[in-house]
């Protein structure tokens, strides 16, 4: 008796978890696992494009360096031997509070987040990628700035040094100096206003060019575009 009362309350029990999992709920269960995988896909594909985008802007910032895991081997050599360097020289030893000498590895500096030696290991790491774009886009502003100064754009319409979208608003400054509409039409009116002044950032060959030649250059372009 007791046996049979066990079984009939396992049967009863199978039946009310199976119940808990009907249809709606496996097909919702298989449903969630398919979005999760999609997810997951998704994310991978996008962390593999920053990475190639990363990559992509490196080549293009430093065009003569060896490729970055060349590099990297070169760098992470040179930071053992500086530090090997360092030991066997003395200034690897420091005195701690209680007048004990200890290696320099195994101090532990409140103004020291990461190993100095290992600053710029590996080569495309984060810090590294951003003071390099930084200091590239800081040199291409200054730049920037020189050419809108010869094209006569005044200096209150250009961005502050501590703007964060100086870059792109210097770009769009420039750029935008010299609207040309799509409209062989309006060619005389850009020549009147503007080529004067763009002239100025052409090489002597374009800029030597006779007015009316360069006019129906435009004229023909803007036809066939």
């Amino acid at each position: 008796r007791e046996k049979d009362k066990h079984a009939r309350d396992t049967m009863l029990t199978k039946q009310q978890i199976g119940s808990l999992f009907g249809e709606e709920e496996r097909n919702a269960l298989l449903e969630s696992k398919r979005d999760v995988r999609k997810l997951a896909a998704e994310k991978e594909q996008v962390l593999r494009s920053t990475v190639n985008e990363g990559l992509r802007v490196y080549r293009a910032l430093r065009p003569d360096a060896l490729p970055f895991y060349q590099e990297d081997a070169v760098l992470s050599m040179k930071a053992k031997m500086n530090r090997l360097n360092m030991m066997e020289s003395g200034r690897g030893v420091a005195p701690n509070q209680t007048g004990a000498v200890l290696p320099r590895d195994k101090l532990q500096l409140k103004n020291e987040v990461v190993d100095p030696f290992q600053f710029q290991l590996p080569v495309v790491n984060p810090k590294a990628f951003l003071i390099a774009l930084e200091a590239a886009c800081r040199g291409l502003c200054d730049d920037l700035e020189y050419i809108a100064s010869c094209l006569g754009i005044k200096p209150e319409k250009l961005p502050a040094q501590g703007d964060p979208l100086r870059f792109q608003r210097l770009v769009e400054s420039v750029m935008f100096a010299f609207p040309l509409r799509k409209d062989p039409e309006y060619v005389d009116e850009f020549m009147f206003n503007h080529w004067p002044r763009l002239k100025q950032l052409m090489p002597p060959a374009i800029a030597e060019l006779p007015d009316t030649d360069v006019a129906d250059w435009l004229r023909g372009h803007l036809q066939r575009v």
